[in-house]
């Protein structure tokens, strides 16, 4: 046995190991944890050994073996969290995340552990990302990168630097993130880093891409994709190839979308990126939705839920739960809609995912718009609105503003409902955004039917049925109940020869004439 004489750093042979750790079980020292099919110290004993270490010269060399341990564990283990083993090695991470606290501390009160830090955060991060410990993982990050040993323009200070953009990202702190990301670039561009330069890009893009300028993302994204692919990095291909198609689902370039979607799930299928694969069925589902294809969106929703679930992905379980909830709306099944939406809300908000939270607010406001729930349906739709305003999400105010103008017209307030629908059609255009342009189209349509302008009603909905034709999306089941029932009305007052003549104006009228004759009316 070691005693009060033995140095820390003395070795120990091999085959004592067994027999010590026995008589410390037997002593009840130690004991055996079955659920992480590990050996642990009781706290009492942690904390009187905490104590006496504390006391002892070469403390300081202890702390450093401790961390050394620790990093080299997770810095050989890190590739582990990006192909198949991915389960368990995040398993391992998790029973020893106390552990790897205390490394960090270790890091934080060394004067000379800034790099190790660093690099511990750099192998850390992905951790705090998919168990969901969002603030907790940016307060750590923002620690060892205020540590004035890190302060040296590394690749280990880069590394951290997008893994805290990220956590900010998700977080919907959407400034912090880009400024993260800004100073990672520019520390890859002055090593050399192509790789660590391609990354940062493709972050800036996913910043973008949630402010909603898919543009700029698409740019970012394409300049990412051509380092990854010179480089020969097929992870970051395939994760790029998965972002373009999300710029280009934003743009409503459905089918570019589902040709990237493709591509990157291939790659990821080869490597075993278990998280990757769960990213592009996701995505896959959403276009689709988009196109009306409700059991094939399911099918794809439930199949990246699984996965997601298995990894215990809390950001992950949370976007497929809204997608689901959100096709539920679509079908009409309000009461699965809101269970599933409940669900992914309490997701969010542990999470503290502000654009998550938002967006649930905003269907389940929809939902109540539906049911003519008009109070409750102000109320979401409202909060949903505030919280999109304070991140600077203007599609997620313009989305607002199209459900409050619904609201506003079931109550019979046609006035409220006009100007609520012209400000979301205003905001739209400015985004170049064609099918929110299409559904506030169909709403004033519909103002103008119920004011005695059936004529423009016809022509705002043959405008609005040109540009589903042409970009695949379909109106959803409930909706286009309603939609057909309003424009056969619309029919029997004009007749049909009249009808016919401002339905074909209507399609034949550029986007833009359509909006000035929309917001005209």
């Amino acid at each position: 046995m070691l005693n009060s004489e033995t140095s820390i750093d003395a070795r120990i042979d091999e085959v004592e190991v067994l027999d010590l750790l026995t008589s410390l079980v037997d002593k009840s020292m130690v004991v055996y944890d079955e659920s992480a099919g590990r050996y642990r110290l009781l706290e009492t004993v942690r904390q009187y050994a905490r104590e006496k270490m504390a006391s002892q010269p070469d403390v300081e060399k202890y702390r450093r073996n401790y961390r050394d341990c620790f990093l080299a564990m997770v810095e050989d283990g890190r590739p582990k969290l990006e192909g198949p083993e991915q389960t368990a090695w995040l398993h391992v991470l998790d029973t020893e995340h106390d552990n790897l606290r205390q490394a960090i501390t270790f890091c934080l009160e060394d004067p000379d552990g800034g790099e190790e830090g660093l690099r511990l955060g750099a192998s850390l991060w992905r951790l705090w990302y998919v168990r969901g410990h969002l603030s907790e993982g940016r307060e750590r990050l923002a620690a060892l990168l205020c540590h004035a040993p890190a302060s040296d323009r590394t690749n280990a200070r880069a590394t951290a630097l997008r893994g805290a953009g990220v956590l900010a990202h998700v977080q919907s702190d959407f400034a912090a993130a880009r400024s993260l990301f800004e100073e990672s670039l520019a520390i890859s561009r002055e090593l050399g880093n192509r790789q660590g330069i391609a990354k940062s890009l493709d972050n800036m893009g996913l910043t973008a891409t949630g402010q909603g300028d898919h543009a700029a993302a698409r740019s970012l994204f394409e300049e990412s994709l051509a380092i990854s692919r010179e480089t020969g990095n097929r992870l970051m291909v395939s994760s790029t190839l998965n972002n373009l198609g999300m710029a280009a689902t934003g743009q409503r370039d459905v089918e570019s979308a589902r040709s990237l979607y493709e591509e990157s799930l291939a790659i990821k299928r080869e490597l075993g990126d278990r998280s990757g694969i769960a990213n592009n069925l996701n995505n896959l589902g959403i276009v689709a939705q988009d196109q009306g294809q409700y059991v094939s969106a399911r099918s794809l929703y439930h199949e990246s839920l699984a996965i997601k679930r298995e990894l215990g992905d809390r950001w992950g379980i949370a976007n497929c739960l809204i997608n689901l909830g959100n096709v539920s709306i679509e079908l009409g099944e309000y009461a699965s809609a809101c269970s599933l939406l409940d669900d992914s809300l309490a997701h969010y908000s542990e999470l503290g995912n502000r654009q998550g939270i938002a967006s649930c607010l905003l269907s389940l406001g929809e939902v109540a718009t539906n049911q003519s729930d008009h109070s409750s349906a102000r109320s979401l739709l409202e909060r949903s609105k505030a919280i999109s305003r304070e991140l600077g999400d203007e599609l997620g105010v313009a989305n607002c503003l199209n459900f409050l103008g619904s609201v506003a017209s079931g109550q019979g307030d046609n006035v409220s409902a006009r100007s609520l629908q012209r400000e979301s059609l205003e905001i739209r255009r400015k985004l170049d955004d064609n099918r929110g342009i299409t559904e506030s189209l169909e709403a004033l349509g519909c103002l103008n039917d119920r004011e005695g302008r059936p004529e423009l009603a016809a022509r705002l909905w043959g405008v609005a049925e040109r540009l589903r034709e042409e970009s695949g999306t379909q109106l959803a089941p409930n909706d286009r109940e309603r939609y057909e029932l309003d424009v056969k009305a619309v029919r029997e007052v004009l007749g049909e020869a009249k009808f016919a003549v401002a339905w074909t104006a209507g399609r034949a009228m550029t986007v833009e004439q359509a909006i000035e004759l929309a917001l005209a009316s």
